[in-house]
C-alpha cells in the first residue's frame, strides 16, 4: 500500500491527514505504518453495482442481487433483484430501477428484503431510462429522459408505490436530491438547477446554473447542495440563498468521480480513480479541499458509475464499492 497526503494549493500535512499524529513526523509515521482502510469483500464475488444503505445503523447495505445485514460481513442473494443498478435508500424504505432501462421499477418498505414492483412502472410515462433518484421519508424522486412522452421526472409520495410527473423542467433531468420532505434540488440537461419545496410536485428554476450536467447530488440542510459528476470530474457547491455555485474542485487525471457523501463529522467526501491503480479521496471541510491517495489492486469503479452510488456511509465511515470489492475507510474525526 502506498499512502500520500496533500492539500491543494498547500504543503500542509497534518490538516489534510486521516491518521493525525502530534507532529508532522508522528502523522507520516503513522500514515506509512497503519492501515486507514479495509478490504471487508474480496474481488471476484457477486456483490457488483452501486451501493444503499438502510436502517438508522447503516448496517443493512444492498448492492445489485445481494443484501448484507453486518456491514459486508456476509452477504445473502436476493435472486429476483439481479439486474437493479441504481437505488436509493431512506431509512427501512427504497426504490431501485434498472439503469438504462424502462421496467423494473421497485420498492421497499422492509430494509431491502422483500422489494416489490411499483403499481405503475416509470416506463409507462415514457422513461428511456432513469439516471438518478433520491428519497427522504415517503418522498421519492426519479430524474431520467421521456422517450415519446412528456416526462423528465417522476415523483412518489409512498416510498416508490406509485408515481407521477414532475411539472417544471422540460429537458432531461440529472443529479437530484431531498433535503427533506419537502424541499428538494435537481440539475437539467441545460444545467439549470431547479427546486421544490411541495415533495417534488413542481419545480422552480432558480435561475442559476451549474458548469456541467451533474450527475449526483448531496445535501446539506435544506439551503446548500453538493453535485458531482463522474464524467466532468467536478465536484461544485450549490447556495440557494445566495443563489451561488462554486467550484470547489476539478480532479485531475483522474477517470471517474464517485458520488458525494457528507460523514457524520460535516465533511464532504468523494472518491475517484486514476492511473496507475490509484484511488483518490477528497475531503472537502468548507474551506479547505483536501486529498488522500492509496495504491489498490484493481481501483476502478462498477459500471455504470455515472448513474449508480458507489460510495455510501455510517457515522465517521465511508464504504467504497470497486469492481467487486468493498473497501472500508475509517475517518475518525477527519
Amino acid at each position: 500500500m502506498t499512502v500520500r497526503l496533500k492539500i491543494f494549493g498547500n504543503t500542509d500535512w497534518a490538516d489534510g491527514d486521516i491518521l493525525t499524529g502530534s507532529d508532522q513526523s508522528e502523522t507520516i509515521t503513522k500514515a506509512a505504518t497503519e492501515p486507514w482502510y479495509e478490504v471487508i469483500q474480496n474481488e471476484g464475488s457477486t456483490v457488483q453495482r452501486g451501493l444503499i444503505a438502510f436502517g438508522t445503523s447503516g448496517s443493512i447495505w444492498q448492492t445489485r442481487n445481494e443484501l448484507t445485514t453486518d456491514s459486508g460481513g456476509s452477504w445473502v442473494s436476493q435472486g429476483y433483484y439481479d439486474e437493479a443498478a441504481l437505488a436509493v435508500a431512506n431509512g427501512s424504505g427504497g426504490i431501485s430501477q434498472k439503469t438504462g432501462g424502462n421496467t423494473g421499477l421497485k420498492y421497499t418498505l422492509t430494509n431491502g428484503s422483500p422489494w416489490f414492483d411499483a403499481a405503475v412502472d416509470a416506463g409507462s410515462y415514457g422513461t428511456a431510462g432513469v439516471r438518478d433518484m433520491a428519497l427522504n421519508g415517503s418522498v421519492g424522486i426519479m430524474t431520467g429522459n421521456a422517450n415519446g412522452g412528456p416526462g423528465f421526472g417522476w415523483y412518489s409520495h409512498d416510498t416508490g408505490s406509485t408515481w407521477a410527473q414532475i411539472s417544471g423542467p422540460g429537458v432531461i433531468t440529472h443529479g437530484v436530491t431531498m433535503s427533506s420532505s419537502s424541499v428538494g434540488y435537481l440539475c437539467d440537461n441545460s444545467q439549470n438547477i431547479w427546486k421544490t419545496t411541495d415533495g417534488g410536485v413542481n419545480w422552480t428554476d432558480t435561475a442559476d446554473n451549474l458548469s456541467v450536467n451533474m450527475a449526483k447530488a448531496v445535501s446539506s440542510g435544506t439551503d446548500v447542495v453538493y453535485w458531482t459528476d463522474g464524467d466532468s470530474m467536478v465536484l461544485q457547491e450549490y447556495v440557494n440563498s445566495t443563489n451561488t455555485v462554486n467550484t470547489i474542485a476539478t480532479v485531475g487525471g483522474a477517470s471517474s468521480l464517485t458520488n458525494p457523501v457528507i460523514a457524520t463529522n460535516g465533511n464532504v467526501y468523494a472518491v475517484s480513480t486514476g492511473t496507475d491503480s490509484q484511488v483518490t479521496l477528497l475531503k472537502y471541510d468548507g474551506s479547505k479541499v483536501f486529498t488522500k491517495i492509496v495504491t489498490v489492486k484493481s481501483p476502478s469503479f462498477v459500471s455504470d458509475n455515472t448513474f449508480v452510488n458507489n460510495l455510501i456511509h455510517h457515522d465517521n465511515v465511508l464504504y467504497l464499492n470497486l469492481s467487486g470489492f468493498i473497501v472500508k475507510i475509517e475517518l475518525g474525526d477527519k
